[in-house]
């Protein structure tokens, strides 16, 4: 389906400054193509997530799901909004995740629009990070599905 075109004509007239009827012809064409913008649903709600471990950045939506292999046992994390947070908003936002075996610690925000915290843990898993008390949708949730280089190696040598 990607990489398909459809092609098409639009026929119609206009008129000039002596009200002469021109006509007018567009051809138009349409490539069919991977989404790269944000889903509808994030657009409305205005919230980009940016995940890093290492020299790995990538973004994603509330909603999505990004695999990251971490080797150093930590992941940054940044919630980007439209607005700034005041600081009762900051103060009442909670981050939880689904395994006990990683942690949340608080990290100094790089802007008066975005939220960050780290992510600590060890153990490759599909780990599920819900944020609460938030301005605008009432609660956040993502995946990241955490493996390690060396599993993937091994992985890879089979």
């Amino acid at each position: 389906m990607f990489g398909q075109s459809i092609t098409g004509d639009i026929l119609g007239t206009v008129y000039d400054s002596t009200k002469a009827v021109v006509p007018v012809s567009i051809a138009v064409r349409v490539t069919l193509a991977p989404a790269t913008t944000a889903p509808v649903a994030t657009a409305v709600s205005g919230i980009a997530i940016d995940i890093a471990s290492g020299e790995t950045t990538t973004t994603i939506y509330p909603g999505d799901t990004a695999a990251l292999s971490v080797d150093n046992g930590r992941i940054d994390v940044t919630v980007r909004f439209l607005r700034p947070l005041t600081d009762a908003e900051r103060q009442a936002i909670r981050v939880s995740v689904n395994s006990p075996k990683w942690e949340v610690e608080a990290k100094t925000t790089p802007a008066e629009d975005a939220y960050a915290f780290v992510l600590r843990g060890a153990t490759p898993t599909a780990l599920i990070v819900q944020m609460s008390s938030m301005p605008g949708p009432t609660t956040v949730r993502f995946t990241i599905r955490v493996s390690s280089p060396s599993a993937r190696l091994a992985t890879s040598n089979i």
